[in-house]
């Protein structure tokens, strides 16, 4: 399930770095933006925001620890979610302040891509949010289908409805596909012979994430990991993946 994640800052370009920062190293959220803390109160009705990232800079949040009174947007915001707070005033009594607040998670200014990541894991971690099980299948492996090309991929995990795979490419060979164009991607899953499964054959999907693990010294990518959603139009199909699903569980 996406993480839906709000950038609470009064600055275009804060919120456009943050924004490609999370894009770079997260594929699984939602990335919404608001100037101040009373235009985020907005998103939380009806959407279910699972992390709020802070700019100490907020009117609200640049005097903490020189004022007693709280006000009142700050209580209601610590209290709905989970806050990041990015710190660009590296003093003890503004840190004090904000933690008065309520607020207990602060990454300090400059920091980068990968900080912001482990902070956003560390914080709203994908695992807690997930509404389904996920299992790993050792020896599962599985070919992404698109028109005539085929991509081999090593299984990571499995679940009713998705995929998480790893491709290694070649320095010499990098795949044929065009990640331009998916609308007809489709994937089989090879399960190991033990579990007695026939081999789930061409079940239509969509790509949700990519990630460059490994790279070659020519600057080529080695390693892919994949996340690709199967398609509510599958469901035939999913009690069969299903069905397998409970037998590991068994």
């Amino acid at each position: 399930m996406p993480r839906d994640i709000l950038i609470v800052d009064k600055y275009s370009s804060t919120r456009a770095l943050l924004k490609n920062f999370l894009r770079a190293e997260i594929s699984d959220c939602r990335i919404h933006e608001a100037v101040s803390l009373e235009e985020g109160l907005s998103f939380f009705n009806p959407m279910d925001i699972q992390l709020a990232i802070l700019s100490d800079r907020l009117s609200e949040l640049e005097h903490a620890g020189r004022h007693r009174d709280i006000p009142p947007v700050v209580q209601r915001f610590a209290n709905k979610v989970a806050c990041l707070v990015i710190l660009s005033l590296h003093q003890p009594q503004h840190m004090s302040g904000l933690q008065t607040m309520g607020f207990r998670h602060f990454l300090p200014n400059p920091y980068t891509a990968n900080q912001l990541a482990e902070m956003v894991e560390q914080v709203a971690p994908a695992r807690r949010l997930r509404n389904q099980p996920r299992f790993h299948l050792p020896h599962t492996t599985a070919h992404l289908h698109l028109g005539e090309h085929t991509l081999h991929a090593l299984v990571v995990n499995v679940s009713p409805s998705g995929v998480l795979c790893e491709v290694a490419v070649t320095a010499d060979k990098p795949p044929v596909f065009s990640f331009n164009d998916m609308s007809q991607l489709a994937i089989s899953l090879h399960l190991p012979a033990a579990l007695n499964i026939p081999v789930l054959e061409r079940l239509a999907c969509r790509l949700v994430g990519m990630k460059i693990l490994e790279w070659h010294e020519n600057n080529l990518p080695a390693l892919l990991r994949l996340e690709v959603k199967l398609l509510t139009e599958m469901v035939h199909n999913f009690a069969q993946l299903s069905h397998t699903l409970l037998l590991m569980e068994e």
